[in-house]
């Protein structure tokens, strides 16, 4: 989709992004991922061993977007996003 990177639920095929956390270095790793099994919605959590960086996983840069600045709003844990812009969070 002209550069675009986009999700193919079809095929189990979703975005996955790495945010660096504890040295400010403004560091994204950014990949794709099989075998979450989501259709809608994202996953974001800070709870991730060793590095603790924030790390989501979605279908659609929004849905990635809401569930990581949820995690930041409560200061870190766990989020799961629902729908377009609804979020529930564990911190």
């Amino acid at each position: 989709m002209d550069g675009w990177v986009i999700s193919d639920i079809r095929r189990d095929v979703l975005k996955l992004i790495v945010l660096e956390r504890h040295k400010g270095t403004g560091r994204i790793g950014r990949g794709l991922v099989r075998g979450f099994g989501l259709r809608k919605g994202a996953l974001a959590s800070s709870v991730a061993h060793d590095s603790h960086n924030l790390i989501a996983v979605g279908v659609e840069n929004r849905d990635l977007l809401t569930a990581v600045e949820e995690v930041r709003r409560m200061g870190g844990g766990l989020v799961a996003t629902e729908e377009k812009g609804s979020c529930k969070g564990s911190a």
